[in-house]
C-alpha cells in the first residue's frame, strides 16, 4: 500500500570485502592472488596463504603491490615462502598511517 519499488538499476549496491583471505594462487592477479587479496579484503582483515604455496615464489609481474588499508599480512616466513619483484619494483608500497613491518 503505497510502499516504493525499486528496480534492479536502482537498490542500493553492498560492498562486500573479506574479514579473512586466503592466497591460493603464486599467480600475480586474478582470483586467490595476493594482489586481489590487497583488494579485496576488510579494513582489519587477514590476509593468510595456503600452505599449498610453501616453497613457492609469488613473482610480480605488474609492479609493487600496494596495501590500502590496515590489514594483518600473515606469512608462513621467508624459508617457506617468497615474493619476487623481479628487480623491476619494490615488492609493497604501504599508504596507510600508522604501519608496523
Amino acid at each position: 500500500t503505497g510502499g516504493a519499488l525499486l528496480t534492479a538499476s536502482q537498490a542500493p549496491m553492498t560492498v562486500r570485502c573479506a574479514e579473512v583471505y586466503v592466497v591460493r594462487r603464486t599467480s600475480d592477479g586474478g582470483p586467490g592472488s595476493l594482489r586481489r587479496a590487497l583488494d579485496d579484503v576488510c579494513v582489519g582483515g587477514t590476509v593468510m596463504f595456503d600452505t599449498a604455496l610453501h616453497g613457492q615464489t609469488l613473482s610480480l609481474a605488474a609492479g609493487e603491490l600496494v596495501a590500502r588499508r590496515a590489514l594483518v599480512l600473515d606469512g608462513p616466513g621467508a624459508a617457506l615462502l617468497a615474493i619476487d619483484g623481479g628487480q623491476a619494483s619494490r615488492v609493497f608500497s604501504v599508504t596507510v598511517e600508522g604501519v608496523t613491518i
